[in-house]
């Protein structure tokens, strides 16, 4: 199925910068300086995926059942059903009821009994194992898998736990204690939830690449990209059209000391969504091996120097969205509060 999306991906690359920047207040400020665990809470933060949470979160408090179901729901990012959950102890209208609701409709969850899901207990390091475990294959993720050292207490695991904790650990999901152990029933904290569902979100946007030349309706070869969400089966793709222009096949991007290309953002959060995503540009611009040039992203205006060419990048307050700058770039683009090719 094809989708038309650009401003959709426009907004997502947005979203999917700003994540991995220090851009963006965190709820996660406020945690001991030089907590381990900080960095990975401000990615949850950024991410959306600590949406109402208090202004700053202990990150050595235990996290409940009902709170990890709603993290894992909002990492994936799905829709979420309308029907209330059909445990006892999760009322239509508790904060986690959407998301405990969605696990059931994919079936990755399961209640301390039949009618209850005990909500409030805290989660344990087994029961996260086994919800990821479920996750990744309800959504058909593929995991890489490493040579590890095995858990310290691996002998002392049960036939349920022990392959799947293995898997999250081959994976590089699940790490053991400074000791080595798995230790399958100790209470995950804020802190290490965060660090897992970090590891979760990239195996959930990993994709692979690969250019192609695909010819036209008249025979004229158009290369582009094709980036694959690493997954078993992909029944959505995504069409990107980009202009013209000598840097605009991968647009990379940089911000300060941090660069990056936004076409990876797209695909990173169309891997997400299980879509492929493809992009390629306009009629005679072919994909270089490495990027001709860094557009310097400021809200000043500042000098984007490509060979062969100079053009001035305008802030928001002086070039109004979608207007075409005065030099030989096709078009524009508004995005970071900054414009120009």
């Amino acid at each position: 199925m094809i989708r038309p999306m650009r401003n959709r991906l426009a907004s997502l690359a947005i979203a999917g910068f700003l994540a991995s920047s220090a851009l963006v207040p965190s709820v996660a400020a406020a945690a001991p300086q030089g907590h381990w665990s900080q960095e990975a809470l401000n990615l949850a933060a950024q991410r959306g995926l600590l949406e109402g949470a208090a202004d700053s979160i202990d990150p050595d408090e235990t996290v409940t059942r009902g709170m990890f179901v709603t993290l894992l729901g909002r990492l994936d990012g799905g829709e979420l059903p309308s029907e209330a959950p059909t445990f006892s102890d999760v009322p239509a209208g508790a904060g986690s009821a959407p998301y405990v609701a969605w696990a059931q409709q994919i079936s990755i969850v399961q209640g301390v009994s039949a009618q209850a899901f005990a909500p409030e207990q805290a989660v344990t390091r087994r029961q996260a194992a086994l919800l990821l475990d479920r996750y990744f294959t309800a959504r058909g993720i593929q995991l890489e898998s490493q040579p590890v050292t095995p858990f310290a207490d691996r002998a002392s695991l049960d036939a349920q736990i022990l392959p799947v904790a293995e898997r999250m650990q081959q994976a590089g999901i699940l790490t053991g204690r400074p000791d080595g152990r798995f230790d399958p029933d100790a209470p995950i904290t804020y802190g290490e939830a965060a660090a897992l569902l970090d590891r979760a979100w990239q195996a959930v946007t990993a994709h692979t690449s690969q250019v192609l030349t695909i010819p036209s309706f008249d025979g004229y070869p158009l290369e582009g990209k094709l980036r694959m969400p690493c997954r078993d089966q992909v029944d959505k793709l995504v069409i990107y059209v980009n202009g013209s222009g000598p840097n605009t096949y991968d647009n990379h991007r940089a911000l300060g000391s941090l660069e990056f290309n936004y076409f990876d953002l797209f695909a990173r959060q169309c891997a997400r969504e299980g879509a492929a995503f493809f992009s390629y540009s306009t009629r005679g611009v072919s994909p270089a091996a490495s990027r001709p040039c860094t557009t310097r992203s400021t809200k000043k205006p500042t000098k984007v120097i490509c060979p062969r060419i100079r053009c001035r990048m305008w802030s928001r307050s002086s070039w109004p969205c979608g207007k075409i700058p005065a030099c030989s770039m096709q078009r524009s683009i508004c995005w970071a509060g900054a414009k120009g090719r």
